[in-house]
């Protein structure tokens, strides 16, 4: 399904959501995909888990029921992964129709199994070695929440996707020329992408692609590929090693300088800063 998306706003949402909570949250498409995510990297723990290839699997078929769970009853859900760990998948509904869900997770609740027990399952489900230490040191030292505190969270969430699509900030595309521009200019992030190059490419007359354009965002178009830019530049900045360098010219902005003011004018911090800060345990 075509969406338009209003990324900044809802990338300021899910941070606040973040910093509230403590939980990482997602914006995913009707199709399962995820679009948005603070913090853009899975927690430390399940980063663990999921480096070993069966572990990763499971944990991928355990999301997937979850969401096709979710599209059959239309209605919001409340359940815990096979590692024990409590998850919350919020459906995004326009006329009764799923355009989209929210979801956060990874949480660890009062009554969560204890750690020798997820170790035991842990030696059963892997035959290759796993980070032990690691893992337990994580596990026994991260806060556990009440049930009262995890339903707090539950009608947040719940509260979050209202106010998304009753303020617009996702919507279906009333035609697909938003979506096909954005998909342009993710494909060519790297690229020093201007409004005649955009005009160009969809044939539109400079006048007509800026009011088009400024309808479908809410914002100017070099605006918008900007925070395109910056939001490509936070997933390799927290999924990847890359120098800040490379990373500023991978997303179309040569000069390290001006990437770090920009960067800095729309994440709030500097792009070594926001790396060092968003280490997700």
């Amino acid at each position: 399904m075509d969406l338009s998306i209003n990324y900044q706003e809802i990338n300021n949402i899910l941070m606040d959501f973040y910093h509230l909570t403590g939980f990482r949250i997602a914006l995913f498409n009707a199709e399962f995909q995820e679009l948005l995510a603070y913090p853009t990297r899975l927690s430390t723990f399940c980063k663990l888990l999921r480096d070993e290839a069966k572990l990763e699997e499971i944990c991928k078929k355990s999301d997937y029921e979850a969401f096709c769970k979710c599209q059959k009853t239309s209605e919001s859900l409340y359940y815990k992964c096979h590692m024990g760990m409590t998850e919350m998948l919020v459906p995004i509904k326009i006329e009764e129709n799923i355009i989209g869900y929210i979801m956060t997770g990874q949480i660890y609740e009062e009554n969560t199994t204890s750690w020798p027990k997820l170790a035991q399952y842990l030696n059963i489900e892997v035959e290759g070695s796993l980070a032990y230490d690691k893992l337990e040191q994580i596990y026994n030292n991260k806060q556990k929440l009440t049930s009262k505190q995890m339903h707090s969270a539950f009608n947040i969430l719940n509260v979050i996707t209202k106010y998304l699509c009753q303020n617009e900030k996702i919507t279906k595309n009333k035609h697909k020329f938003a979506y096909k521009l954005d998909q342009f200019i993710i494909d060519n992030i790297d690229q020093d992408i201007d409004v005649n190059m955009l005009c160009k490419k969809f044939e539109y007359q400079k006048t007509t692609f800026y009011k088009v354009t400024n309808e479908c965002y809410g914002t100017s178009i070099m605006k918008h590929v900007m925070q395109l830019r910056i939001q490509f530049a936070k997933k390799l900045l927290l999924n990847t090693n890359l120098p800040i360098s490379i990373i500023s010219s991978q997303v179309g902005i040569n000069d390290y300088n001006y990437f770090t003011k920009v960067f800095k004018k729309e994440a709030k911090c500097t792009p070594r800063e926001f790396r060092k800060n968003n280490i997700y345990i």
